[in-house]
């Protein structure tokens, strides 16, 4: 009996050296989470500057890749909340962004869109005319249907268009999340050639210059016809 105790006991030292003898594996549910931010039409916020806070409330300050994306290491339970500070020289200041291994996608609703039509007397689209946000970095050209867009944080902006020597501007209030359309008219009813064009004033002057030219022509070739006739008549008359 004492012969078989002790064997009992002996094979439980024997385990407890062998359980001693194993690394100590403990499970921690925390994980890297790669974030991708995007505005509300679906393009990226790159190198933006963002603060992320975890859950123990620490709160670091990265930026965005040209994605728009960043690595955010070693969170526990794989949630995070993101905050956009400053992106294209705006201060954007957004409220907290939650996100975790399951939904790492963040939609910075406070930046908006602002969408400019430059369109002549006729109604026509204008490309190639110079938009400038004034005070801002952000500046770009009409396209062949005479829009350009600006990805702007929410608030009021003076839109500035330059086309040959004629310049408007007119202010445009854009919202967070959507998209703010606005349309400037330039005093052009034809486009003669880049950044040569006519209003409709100048169009009707240069018809009334170019008929007053071809009548004063008009006159002159027939007073030149009489004067030559009168002339062949006085050399063909008899002495």
């Amino acid at each position: 009996m004492k012969a078989a105790i002790g064997t009992i006991f002996l094979i439980l030292i024997i385990q407890l050296s062998l359980a001693a003898a194993q690394p100590l594996v403990i499970e921690t549910s925390v994980y890297d989470v790669e974030v991708s931010v995007v505005t509300p039409f679906g393009s990226f916020v790159d190198n933006a500057v963002v603060q992320v806070r975890k859950l123990d409330n620490s709160i670091v300050s990265t930026s965005t890749d040209f994605n728009g994306k960043i690595l955010v290491r070693e969170v526990p339970k794989g949630t995070v909340y993101v905050k956009i500070i400053s992106w294209k020289g705006f201060t954007i200041d957004s409220k907290w962004y939650e996100a975790s291994l399951d939904d790492n996608v963040v939609v910075i609703e406070e930046i908006g869109l602002a969408r400019v039509k430059v369109v002549g007397e006729r109604g026509q689209g204008i490309a190639g005319v110079n938009v400038v946000v004034e005070n801002t970095p952000l500046s770009g050209a009409t396209g062949e249907d005479g829009t350009v867009e600006f990805l702007l944080p929410f608030g009021n902006y003076v839109i500035k268009i330059c086309y040959g020597n004629v310049c408007e501007s007119k202010s445009v209030s854009v919202a967070g999340g959507k998209i703010s359309e606005t349309t400037i008219q330039l005093p052009v009813f034809l486009e003669l050639g880049p950044e040569l064009s006519l209003s409709f004033k100048d169009l009707i002057i240069l018809i009334i210059v170019l008929l007053a030219i071809i009548v004063a022509l008009y006159i002159a070739l027939s007073e030149y016809a009489v004067w030559r006739r009168k002339k062949i008549a006085a050399a063909l008359k008899p002495v």
